[in-house]
């Protein structure tokens, strides 16, 4: 697939959309959570990024930027865009992000990030909570706990979500060596959210693979720990799960 093709498979939109939050794990005031998944292994776990504030009723804030070319060309887009975001994370995190503006499509192409570049018909697309939008990343805007992932592949591919964990634990509660229950669906381009059975799942040193219901079971770990889920053919996902330790909660 060429950059042209790529570029009008995501540069049609007719609006901004604004998308509702999520439960995380951890849940940060004012923050969006972004995560990056590259050929073969996470290059950014699950980081929290400023999310741009406004007060009800007023217009939504933007932001003029420059892409990567060597003309520079500048471009006003949403502070809240998913675009904007990643720009943002960007030099927080240490991630290069190489884009270009199409003024033809009133899109951005993401050309590389972390010096991670196309391939053929793969190269950096987007989902937010899982899901795919055919749009832009400046088209579409995000909210206070959203979870934005950049993977690296086809467009239309597969990706794993992990639900949040269960331990039977209200929060704020001491947690001990009791069971946590993970459980990881596979969501496609169109939508459809189905058990992953089969997914590899790691945590606080534990592995397990999931049932046909996409569960897994391990210990409980008090503090941060990261899960991670794996499939073949399927966008690998990860989620840092933080359990209450010694009756206190966890702090960002």
């Amino acid at each position: 697939m060429t950059t042209r093709t790529r570029v009008m498979t995501i540069g049609v939109a007719t609006a901004i959309l604004a998308l509702p939050p999520v439960a995380m794990s951890e849940m940060r005031s004012n923050a969006t959570v972004i995560s990056i998944e590259g050929k073969t292994a996470s290059m950014l776990a699950p980081t929290a990024v400023a999310m741009p504030q406004r007060a009800p009723g007023t217009p939504v804030p933007t932001t003029t930027v420059r892409d990567s070319t060597r003309a520079r060309n500048s471009v006003t887009i949403s502070s809240l865009s998913v675009l904007n975001q990643l720009l943002t994370a960007g030099p927080t995190t240490g991630t290069r992000v190489v884009w270009r503006w199409y003024a033809s499509f009133n899109a951005p192409y993401v050309i590389s990030l972390g010096r991670v570049g196309p391939k053929g018909a793969d190269g950096w697309n987007y989902r937010v909570n899982s899901l795919y939008w055919a749009q832009g990343a400046n088209m579409v805007n995000v909210g206070n706990g959203d979870r934005v992932t950049w993977y690296w592949g086809a467009w239309n591919a597969a990706v794993l979500e992990i639900a949040e964990p269960a331990t039977g634990s209200s929060p704020g509660a001491t947690v001990g060596s009791g069971p946590m229950r993970i459980v990881v669906n596979q969501v496609n381009w169109k939508r459809t959210r189905v058990p992953a059975a089969g997914a590899t799942v790691t945590y606080a040193g534990q592995t397990a693979t999931t049932d046909a219901s996409g569960a897994a079971t391990f210990t409980a770990v008090p503090g941060r720990n990261v899960i991670r889920a794996t499939k073949s053919r399927v966008i690998a996902a990860t989620l840092e799960a933080c359990l209450p330790a010694g009756g206190t909660t966890c702090t960002t």
